[in-house]
């Protein structure tokens, strides 16, 4: 499995999603701002996530995103891979097709125990022990856990 920035920001922007009230939508701005993202690099990245319903997007004033399912139900593999792709890296280690090397391929073995390192875990974790995590954080350090702060502020004056 592979894992670069789009699922390391999508991983962030839907725990901020997960963590808001239920059934209040969270703003892309917001959650930029919150986790210091480009709203525009946020936008391609709710995409696959709202593809495979594991986020709504609600139009109008109070419009955003809400989960699509219980944060208990999605966990860290079923995110990643539906931003990343269920195949990434999977042809280079034999799961499926073949590298054309692999007969004399002396890191391959690696490949394949750190992929099931990395399956191991994150099939465990869901998105709401993530969140849960985050609360406990947030209130140790005594952080605003909300992205209605976030939202409503403007932009400092550039002057």
């Amino acid at each position: 499995m592979r894992i670069t920035t789009k699922s390391k920001y999508g991983m962030r922007m839907i725990v901020e999603i997960a963590a808001q009230p239920e059934g209040k939508a969270a703003s892309l701005k917001a959650v930029a701002r919150k986790i210091n993202a480009s709203e525009k690099y946020l936008e391609q990245i709710v995409i696959p996530l709202t593809k495979a319903g594991y986020l709504k997007s609600l139009r109008g004033a109070n419009g955003g995103y809400v989960m699509g399912r219980p944060a208990e139900e999605l966990t860290a593999h079923m995110v990643i891979a539906a931003l990343e792709g269920e195949d990434s890296q999977r042809a280079c280690v034999g799961e499926i097709g073949g590298c054309p090397r692999a007969d004399t391929c002396s890191v391959i073995g690696l490949w394949q125990k750190i992929n099931q390192a990395i399956a191991s875990v994150t099939d465990t974790v869901t998105i709401a022990d993530l969140v849960q995590e985050r609360r406990e954080k947030y209130a140790a350090l005594g952080l605003e856990d909300s992205l209605d702060r976030i939202r409503e502020e403007k932009p400092a004056c550039s002057e």
